[in-house]
């Protein structure tokens, strides 16, 4: 027959045991106070001093759920494949001023830019010089297919 102690223990076994399910169950994002696997790890181990680890988790980790004498699926994913949960906003990342060494590169690394551009652009300004200057010599069109005449065929 069972006594008082064994059915105790019988009792505070089976509350480990539903914490340890409601915790792994649990969303990650309704989780309160500790992350999943610290409340994992603090039911594992406070549960031999008069099982404080579960009861911590019921009291303090556990979020509020109204009874609706059915479980959430919202553990295992949406049913029809909607989420009735926000999302997320996305983490803010402080990104720190440059300094002033830094913004000088980048100052001069943008000045020689604008300088090979700027060589780039007066040699095709000459090459186009030339090239009218050549064809105004011979008189040639400047284009194929642009002076008097069918346009030649190709």
């Amino acid at each position: 027959m069972l006594d008082i102690g064994s059915v105790f223990f019988l009792l505070v076994l089976g509350l480990w045991i539903f914490c340890i399910v409601d915790v792994l169950t649990t969303e990650r994002t309704q989780v309160k106070v500790l992350p999943k696997w610290a409340w994992v790890l603090v039911i594992l181990f406070l549960f031999p001093v008069a099982a404080i680890g579960p009861l911590l988790w019921l009291f303090v980790g556990r979020p509020v759920r109204p009874f609706s004498g059915a479980r959430s699926t919202a553990a295992f994913g949406p049913v029809d494949g909607w989420s009735n949960r926000p999302p997320r906003p996305a983490p803010t990342r402080r990104v720190r001023p440059p300094t002033r060494a830094e913004r000088a590169e980048e100052e001069a690394d943008v000045h020689a830019r604008i300088a090979e551009r700027d060589r780039l652009l007066a040699k095709w300004a000459e090459e186009d010089q030339r090239k009218s200057a050549g064809t105004a010599e011979s008189g040639l069109p400047a284009e194929p297919g642009a002076g008097p005449g069918p346009p030649p065929r190709g």
